[in-house]
């Protein structure tokens, strides 16, 4: 469902790219799939240490404003569609984490810079194309937003002990559209950019027309949340 750390790439370039680096044939191979004449492959995933390589993968990214709109809205209403109609005929329970919510808004927030009621009318349209499966959201709200951007940079260190996410984090945000009109930087800019998606996220939350609940958080009590989410599944499953 999601594109996230993928490239999207048509055919007649893909070829190009193979032709160019014949080492990689076969990784690219074992990692693609076809869709919508295009290859799509989680370059992240190769195992590929050539940075060259890699920067060329990532250019086919369609997130990070990359592409228009109109064609983003386009790739992804055809994936959901595409998703439904085969899931619709299959018995087979699937489970997304941050596909819909998460890394769609920060695109439309941080990038096409759109108002709230721009991103209603999108996001209403996506999960209208799988009405059909009943799907159900389960939102988890942590309400002190800089209490958990910090555990999170505690939390995502790299090798070295580094709070390397931490500092992914305020790059990509420094550097969206939205960051630059608004001049957030450093910590306090993606503090603020994380509660703006959650005004925007929980407002939209009560107009979506499938089942959603919202999980508070706030003592980072994880074994509570999965009881209530169990006890909420049961109950729509029975």
């Amino acid at each position: 469902m999601d594109l996230a750390w993928c490239a999207y790439i048509p055919f007649e370039h893909f070829e190009s790219i193979m032709s160019l680096y014949p080492q990689y044939r076969d990784a690219l191979r074992g990692k693609m799939r076809v869709e919508n004449k295009h290859a799509i492959i989680a370059y992240t995933q190769l195992g590929i240490k050539d940075p060259d390589f890699i920067k060329l993968l990532e250019s086919y990214e369609i997130f990070n404003g990359r592409v228009g709109f109109e064609d983003f809205t386009e790739i992804f209403l055809k994936r959901w569609e595409n998703f439904a109609g085969k899931a619709e005929k299959s018995a087979e329970i699937s489970v997304f984490e941050c596909a819909y919510l998460q890394n769609q808004l920060c695109e439309l927030i941080y990038f096409y810079q759109m108002d709230a009621s721009s991103i209603e009318k999108y996001m209403t349209g996506l999960i209208d194309s799988a009405k059909n499966l009943k799907p159900v959201m389960f939102y988890l709200n942590q309400p002190d937003i800089p209490e958990h951007i910090r555990r999170l940079g505690e939390d995502r260190v790299n090798e070295k002990g580094e709070k390397d996410w931490l500092r992914q984090m305020i790059l990509y945000t420094e550097n969206s559209p939205y960051a630059r009109k608004h001049n957030l930087k450093g910590f306090e800019g993606i503090v603020k950019c994380f509660e703006k998606r959650q005004q925007i996220e929980l407002n939209l939350i009560k107009k979506l027309p499938i089942t959603t609940h919202i999980i508070e958080n706030p003592d980072y009590n994880w074994e509570e949340v999965w009881k209530q989410i169990r006890e909420k599944l049961d109950t729509i499953l029975q």
